[in-house]
Order: structure tokens, then sequence, then C-alpha cells
């Protein structure tokens, strides 16, 4: 999950946080609050990778009750700055499709109703 401004806003005012993990309270008791001190971020873009039915399988039969060695792979090192995303993305793509599994990633941006943002 990403903490996200609502589109317009992201376009002018640029990212909500430059990294992916949020925590409203870092340096909430700073003289100068940052602006996402003490608020739920308005959006939260997720991303879910799905394999298919004939990799999951080929997965289980090869790693058992561990977690297979293709997917951890594929993951190490991503996911740990908002910029890095979109390479990130890609990069788990195509390394999931070197290793014979095929996947599809999805995205969608959920507003998070309870948050009442505000930039002020």
């Amino acid at each position: 999950m990403v903490p996200r401004r609502a589109s317009a806003e992201e376009a002018r005012l640029g990212p909500l946080v430059t990294d992916i993990a949020y925590d409203s309270r870092l340096n909430a008791n700073a003289a100068s609050q940052p602006v996402t001190a003490h608020q739920l971020p308005p959006f939260c873009e997720a991303y879910l990778v799905a394999i298919d039915e004939h990799s999951a399988v080929r997965l289980a039969q090869s790693s058992g009750s561990t977690a297979p060695t293709a997917i951890t792979q594929a993951l190490a090192g991503k996911f740990e700055t908002l910029s890095a995303l979109p390479d990130d993305l890609k990069n788990l793509s195509a390394t999931l499709q070197n290793a014979g599994l095929q996947s599809r990633i999805f995205s969608i941006r959920l507003p998070m109703r309870e948050s009442k943002w505000s930039e002020f």
C-alpha cells in the first residue's frame, strides 16, 4: 500500500511521501509539523501480484511448505522507495517471467473515507 494525495494535488504538489512506509507520528511533535502529522492519507494505492494456477502448482511441488526461492529472489531489494516503484514493478514482472512464472500485476487507488485531509 502506498499513501497518495488526490491525482490533481499530486501533480501540483508532488508525492505525499518519498518512502513507501507511512507513519503519521513521524516528526509530529516537531515545531514545524509535516503535513502527514496525525493524518490518514487521502488515498492508498494497493498492488497485487498474482501468478497463474499452473505456475503456483509448479512452485508448490518444488518448494513444499517453504517460501519459493523464485518469489523471494524476485522481491529482494524492491519496494523500498516510491521513486523506484515503477521500475520495481517492471523488474518484478520480468524476473517472474524469466523464472517461467506467468503473472499479472493489479493496482487500485482507494480513497480513505475516514481521512479528513488538510494541507494546512
